[in-house]
C-alpha cells in the first residue's frame, strides 16, 4: 500500500470512527475505485456496512479481504460477526477459530466466539471463551453476564456463583445479577448439607422478594430453597404467600403439595397436586393470554406436578391411579429420568419385574447414578472366562441382597470381580460365586467388562417366581458363632435379635424405621430373651424403654461389620427387624426373620398383603394395616411369637 493510499485510509478510519457513516462509506469507495487490492479499505468498508445493517453486502468484501490478506486477525472476526449476523452460526465459529489462531490473546474474537456460541445453547464451551476474554482484559459487564449465564446453564454452579457475586459487588442493584445468583443456588444439588451456600441462597431469594413481594416466580423460588433446605414450615409459609397473590398459581401449588408430602401430610399432599394438575390442564386448553400462562403450560413443570401426584397417590396405596398420572407425566416428557423411575419401581413393587427392570435402568442418569468404568458395560452375552467388574451401588443392604447375582455370572463363563463398600468386605468374602472380591478404595485387578449390581437382575430378567434364592449364601465366622453362644447364655429362653433403625438420611425413614418402645409386646412373651441387633442411631432408645434387651456395646467393633450381628443371628432363634440391612443380612444367612413392613414399604418387599417374599425363604412380612400403625403390626407378631415360643419350650 503507497504512503498515499494510506493516509486516505487513515483519513478515512477518522471520518468513521466520528460516527459520519455515510461520507465514510463514500470514502472508503474512492479509496477501493483507485486501490480495488486495498485489504484494510475493504476490510472497513464491509464492517462499516455490518453497522448499517447491510450484512449481505459486507459478506463479499469481507470474505475478499481475507483472500487478499488472510494473516489478520481482525478480518475474521469481523466476518465472524457477518456470518453471525446472518445466522451462519457455524461458519462464524470457523471466523473466530482462525482468528485466535493467528492471534490467541484477542478479546474480540475470544468474546465473539463465546456469545455465538451462547445463542446455539453450547453453555460449557461459550463459558470457556468467555472466561479466556475476561482475563485478557477489563471486560464490560454484559460480558460477564453472559459469562456467568453460560456458567449457570451449563450447570458450572460453583462458577456462576462466583462470578455472579462478582458482579454483585460491582453493582449491587443490578437485577440479572441477583436473580443469576438466586438460580444458581437454588440449583446447587444437596444444599441442605451446605449451610453456608444454604444461607446465602434463602438471604438472596428473601432479598429479591423484599424488592418485588408481589413476583409470584421469586415467591415461589424462595418456597423452593427452604423446602430444599428441609426448612418445611417456612417453605409451607412462602407456598402460601404467593397463593395469596395469585390463588391459582400452579407453580407454587405443585410446590405447596410437595411440602406438604415431606411433612408426611399425603392426603393433603395429594389434593393439592391434584388440583395444580387440574389448573394446568385447564390453561394448557385456555386461549387466555394469562401472564402465568407459559409457565403452567411449562412441559417440565407439568410432568412434575404429576410425578409427584403418582408419588404420593402411591404413598397412599393406590398403585392403578398412580400408574395412570406417571404415564400422564411420561406423555409430556418421555425422558424425564424421575417419572421413568417411579413408573419402574410401580412395576416393581406389583412383581411385573420384567416390565420394572427396563424402567430402573434410568437410575444411570440420575442425580446419583451407579459410578462408570471404562470398561464396555456387560449386557447378558455369553462369556469365555471374560473378567467381570461388579461393583457396588446404594446401600450396605443391596450389596447384601443382589451379591447373591455373583453365582449367575460365573454360570456365564465369566470370572467375577467384586468391588464392594469396604465395611462389607470381611462379610461378603463368604459368598459364592466371586472369584475376587476388592474393598472400594484398593487397586482394581484387569478385568474386560463392568456391571453395576443392581443392573444384574434386569439382565438375567428375573421374575418373582424365578429368583435366585438359595440361601444361605452367606455365612457366619464359627469362631465367632461359637464365642457369641456362650457369651448369650439364654437358660432355655427363646433368643429373639431385633433392630429397628434404619438410616435416617433415607427420605422415608420416618415411616419405614420402628420405635423401640413397639417390639414392648414381644418383649412380654414369657420365655422370650431379646437381644440386641442395633448399631449406631437408635441405640439410644434402649434406655427408655420400660423391657431388658440384652445389648453388646463392643459388637463388631473388633471382628469388622456384621461378622459379629451375623454370628449372633445364628444364635438366636428369630431375627424380627423393620426394613435395614439387618433384614437382609438374615435373610441371606438362611435365618428365620419377620420384617416389620411399612404401609408405604419398599419395591422389593411388594405392595400387596402377601407375607412371604421370594427374594428370601425363611422370611414373613408383617405390614401395617394403615400408616403408622405399628400397634397392629406387632401384635400379630405377638400372637405368632407365642406359638412358636409354645412348640419350642413344651
Amino acid at each position: 500500500m503507497s504512503v498515499q493510499h494510506e493516509q486516505a485510509v487513515s483519513k478515512a478510519l477518522a471520518i468513521h470512527q466520528s460516527g459520519d457513516l455515510e461520507n465514510a462509506e463514500n470514502a472508503y469507495r474512492e479509496i477501493l475505485q483507485k486501490d480495488p487490492q486495498n485489504a484494510n479499505a475493504t476490510q472497513l468498508l464491509g464492517a462499516l456496512l455490518i453497522q448499517l445493517g447491510r450484512v449481505d453486502e459486507a459478506v463479499p468484501l469481507l470474505e475478499k479481504a481475507i483472500e487478499i490478506c488472510p494473516h489478520a486477525a481482525a478480518y475474521h472476526v469481523n466476518l465472524g460477526t457477518a456470518y453471525s449476523r446472518q445466522k451462519r452460526f457455524e461458519e462464524a465459529i470457523a471466523c473466530y477459530r482462525r482468528s485466535l489462531a493467528i492471534d490467541p490473546k484477542y478479546f474480540d474474537a475470544h468474546r465473539n466466539l463465546g456469545s455465538v456460541l451462547y445463542r446455539m445453547k453450547r453453555f460449557a464451551e461459550s463459558a470457556v471463551e468467555l472466561e479466556a476474554a475476561t482475563k485478557l482484559c477489563p471486560s464490560p459487564f454484559d460480558v460477564r453476564v453472559m459469562l456467568a449465564m453460560a456458567y449457570l446453564k451449563a450447570d458450572q454452579l460453583p462458577e456462576a456463583i462466583r462470578v455472579f457475586e462478582s458482579l454483585i459487588q460491582e453493582r449491587p442493584d443490578d437485577r440479572k445479577a441477583w436473580t443469576g445468583l438466586g438460580q444458581a443456588l437454588l440449583n446447587t444439588k444437596d444444599l441442605s448439607k451446605n449451610a453456608e451456600l444454604l444461607d446465602r441462597a434463602i438471604a438472596v431469594w428473601q432479598a429479591l422478594v423484599e424488592r418485588e413481594p408481589d413476583n409470584l416466580a421469586f415467591q415461589n423460588n424462595l418456597a423452593t430453597v427452604l423446602k430444599n433446605g428441609k426448612m418445611l414450615e417456612e417453605a409451607e409459609a412462602a407456598c402460601n404467600a404467593a397463593l395469596r397473590i395469585s390463588p391459582d398459581y400452579y407453580p407454587a401449588m405443585c410446590n405447596l403439595g410437595i411440602v406438604y408430602a415431606a411433612q408426611g401430610r399425603f392426603e393433603q399432599a395429594q389434593s393439592m397436586l391434584a388440583k395444580a394438575v387440574a389448573i394446568s390442564d385447564a390453561s394448557m386448553e385456555s386461549d387466555t393470554n394469562d401472564e402465568f400462562d407459559s409457565f403452567a403450560k411449562s412441559p417440565k413443570h407439568r410432568c412434575t406436578a404429576l410425578s409427584q401426584l403418582s408419588s404420593v397417590t402411591n404413598l397412599l396405596g393406590d398403585t392403578q391411579t398412580a400408574m395412570k398420572h406417571i404415564e400422564r407425566a411420561l406423555e409430556i416428557d418421555p425422558c424425564d429420568v424421575e417419572s421413568r423411575l417411579l413408573k419402574g419401581f410401580l412395576f416393581l413393587q406389583s412383581g411385573k419385574y420384567l416390565e420394572g427392570w427396563p424402567e430402573y435402568e434410568w437410575r444411570k442418569r440420575g442425580d446419583q447414578p451407579p459410578r462408570r468404568f471404562r470398561k464396555t458395560e456387560w449386557q447378558g452375552e455369553p462369556l469365555q472366562g471374560q473378567a467381570v467388574l461388579i461393583h457396588a451401588e446404594q446401600g450396605l443392604g443391596d450389596s447384601i441382597q443382589f451379591i447373591r447375582y455373583g453365582k449367575l455370572v460365573q454360570q456365564m463363563g465369566g470370572r467375577v470381580i467384586f468391588l464392594c463398600q469396604r465395611p462389607l468386605a470381611p462379610l461378603l468374602a463368604s459368598c459364592p460365586g466371586i472369584d475376587m472380591l476388592v474393598a472400594d478404595g484398593n487397586p482394581l485387578p484387569h478385568y474386560d467388562l463392568e456391571i453395576p449390581l443392581m443392573s444384574l437382575p434386569g439382565v438375567f430378567r428375573s421374575q418373582p417366581d424365578d429368583l435366585p434364592n438359595e440361601v444361605p449364601y452367606l455365612f457366619a465366622n464359627q469362631d465367632l458363632i461359637e464365642r457369641w453362644n456362650q457369651r448369650l447364655a439364654s437358660n432355655g429362653t427363646f433368643r429373639v435379635g431385633i433392630a429397628w433403625q434404619g438410616n435416617k438420611q433415607f427420605a422415608y425413614d420416618e415411616y419405614r424405621s420402628v420405635p423401640l418402645a413397639h417390639f414392648a409386646p414381644l418383649a412380654s412373651v414369657p420365655n422370650v430373651q431379646m437381644v440386641s441387633l442395633q448399631k449406631g442411631e437408635g441405640t439410644e432408645q434402649l434406655d427408655s424403654v420400660s423391657f431388658s434387651v440384652q445389648a453388646f456395646k463392643d459388637m463388631d467393633e473388633d471382628s469388622g461389620p456384621f461378622m459379629d450381628t451375623a454370628a449372633i443371628m445364628k444364635n438366636v432363634d428369630l431375627i424380627i427387624s423393620s426394613d435395614t440391612a439387618t433384614v437382609h443380612l438374615a435373610g441371606a444367612l438362611g435365618c428365620p426373620v419377620w420384617l416389620a413392613k411399612s404401609f408405604m414399604a419398599e419395591w422389593r418387599w411388594f405392595d400387596d398383603d402377601r407375607s412371604e417374599n421370594p427374594w428370601y425363604p425363611t422370611m414373613k412380612m408383617f405390614k401395617q394395616p394403615l400408616l403408622h400403625d405399628w400397634k397392629s403390626v406387632f401384635e400379630s407378631m405377638r400372637h405368632e411369637l407365642e406359638k412358636l415360643v409354645d412348640v419350642k419350650t413344651r
